[in-house]
This record gives C-alpha cells, structure tokens and sequence, in this order.
C-alpha cells in the first residue's frame, strides 16, 4: 500500500472549535486516571467516584478503558532537529508502542514540520503504520501548535480517543496561536498525553501541561529521545489503566462550559480527568 501523504497545515487557521457535545446527547464519557503513591489503581467500580456536573451528584456507571477498542493518534515532530541517532530512537519508540496494542486497537499517524502530513489512513491497522514510521525524515521547523490542532480533531473522528503528542523543542513556524489550541481542547473528546524532551523551555513547557492537563491526560519528560521507547509504553500502560466514566446528565442542561469534578468515596486516591466540557444547542 502506498502511503497517503496530505497537507494539512500551511493554511490559514480555521474559524470553527474542535468537535463538542451536543445538548441532544444521551451520555457523557469522562476519561479518569486513579493513582496513589504514584501508582494506578486497579478494580474500581461506580461506589468509588462521585462525579458532579455543574455541581449535581450524577449518577454513573464505569468501564475499563482496556475493555475498549483503542484509538491513537500519533502526531511525531520529524524536524531538522528529529534527525540521525534522534529520529531512530523516535522510529523505534512508536514501533514499540504499535506493537504494544491488540489487533482490534486502530492508530493514525501524522508527523509535523514546517508542514502537517498524514502518513496514513485514519484508523490505519498497525503493521500499514509501521511501515510509515520506516520512511520518516527529519527537516524542516516545528508546527507544533498547528499540529497539536490537527491530532485534536482526528481524535474526534472517534470516542474517547488517545493523542500521544511528541516533540523535542518549541513552536517556530504554526499559524495558530496556543490559546486558540487550548481552546479546541476544552472542545475535544480526546485525552492528549505528551511528550517531551526540553523541560527548561518554558512556553513549550507550559504549553504542553496546559494541554495534558485541559484533556484529563499526562505530560512525560523523556530527557532524552534514548527513552522514548519506555515512556511511550508508560503512556500506553496508563491508557489501558484508566476508567470510563458514563453518565446521563441530570441537573442544569445550560449551553456552554460545564465543569465536572470527580472524587473517589472512601479511598484514597489522585483522579486525573478533564475538567469540563461544553455542551451546544
């Protein structure tokens, strides 16, 4: 198969927010990462989270996130700076991530530059994705911004979506700004888990927690793309350790932000999940 290469950048940004609920929708799903003493907790069930929308004790049900089928999105910063010895220990870490998921789990690979191409198919099986990684090169500035955007909103394309997100250095070439990203990802349904490697930088440095921490996800600091192959499987780990949260939204049913609190009953316990989300007519 012949790899699908598109442009997705180097266009004017666009007007419209990710994807967000509708006011008609059924269910909200809230994806929740439970931890203590840095550790994930294993067997919980609806009795353990109180979860409030807008302040209003819902009610809920809950379901392993390795109980459902996996979709990720991998959007790789292939830069001048990903070159050589750098961009091999990037090929090899998605590799290793790829062959870390099950045969039902679906991936999209897009890889970012000055330019934002999609390597492949959405929801591409992995063995075609692999053979994406293979070709990469490294060159060109960095569109990070432009492609944290664009991971976004191929995540919507599906529920309750992973974005592993890395890059080595800061934005020098995107269209978009990061408060209008911040703001699609208030609007998204997906969890974004990024990875660096230059934690002194303080605006890549802020930007990527505000991005991990806006979607309920993770920032890792790899120090060194030597490590990638483990954080990256880390990242996977933590996915397939977190809960689903389902529920049928009682209480005020307003257009806008809703914010969401989640606390477990009688345990003790960190919850990471979103905090919020935004409901449209």
């Amino acid at each position: 198969m012949t790899p699908l290469v598109l442009i997705l950048a180097t266009i004017a940004p666009r007007a419209a927010p990710a994807q967000s609920f509708g006011t008609s929708i059924v269910n909200v799903f809230v994806d929740a990462f439970v931890t203590s003493g840095g550790e994930a907790v294993a067997g919980l069930g609806p009795d353990d989270f109180e979860l409030r929308d807008e302040g209003v004790v819902q009610r809920i049900t809950v379901v392993r996130r390795e109980e459902v089928p996996l979709y990720a999105v991998l959007a790789f910063d292939t830069s001048d700076s990903v070159g050589g010895e750098k961009l091999k220990d990037l090929v090899a870490a998605g590799q290793g991530f790829l062959a870390g998921l099950r045969p039902r789990d679906r991936v999209t690979l897009l890889t970012f530059s000055h330019e934002l191409l999609l390597r492949s198919e959405p929801g591409d099986a992995q063995l075609q994705v692999v053979k994406h990684l293979a070709a990469l090169q490294g060159q060109g500035a960095t569109s990070l911004y432009d492609a944290a955007d664009a991971a976004l909103a191929l995540g919507n394309q599906e529920p309750h979506a992973l974005v592993l997100l890395f890059t080595d250095g800061v934005d020098t070439s995107s269209w978009l700004h990061p408060e209008q990203v911040m703001k699609a990802a208030e609007h998204s349904t997906s969890v974004v888990y990024a990875v660096g490697t230059s934690p002194e930088t303080t605006p890549h440095l802020n930007f990527l927690k505000g991005l991990a921490e806006t979607t309920g996800g993770r920032l890792f600091w790899a120090g060194s793309t030597h490590n990638l192959t483990k954080t990256f499987l880390q990242v996977l780990g933590d996915i397939r350790s977190r809960y689903l949260l389902g529920y049928e939204p009682t209480g005020p049913a307003h257009e806008g932000w809703h914010n969401i609190t989640i606390l477990l009953r009688g345990k003790r316990g960190e919850v990471r999940a979103r905090r919020g989300y935004f409901m449209r007519g």
